[in-house]
């Protein structure tokens, strides 16, 4: 009885290490190589932000709010900044 205690606790043990192990590689991963594992995917998110973005300005210059009517503008260049900069970090 005693020792299928100690087969599951080592096993326990076992998967527990493996996991720890896991995330010290995912985190080594991400610090040696943060442009895909961090900026690239942030600039890919950021398409979907800007665009609702503009599209909000664009709807809210349309009602006749004054103060949105310069958003999309900035929106769409700040899109277009960012993915000039994501070309250049995937040639690289």
């Amino acid at each position: 009885m005693h020792d299928i205690g100690f087969v599951v606790a080592v096993k326990n043990i076992a998967e527990i290490l493996k996991g720890m192990w896991e995330f010290c590689c995912n985190v080594i991963e991400v610090i040696t190589n943060p442009i895909e594992m961090i900026i690239i995917p942030a600039i890919d998110m950021s398409y979907w932000i800007l665009l609702i973005t503009a599209m909000v300005c664009l709807i809210l210059t349309i009602a006749g709010c004054k103060k949105t009517k310069n958003g999309a503008m900035i929106s769409t260049i700040i899109y277009i900044i960012l993915q000039c900069i994501r070309t250049v970090l995937i040639t690289v």
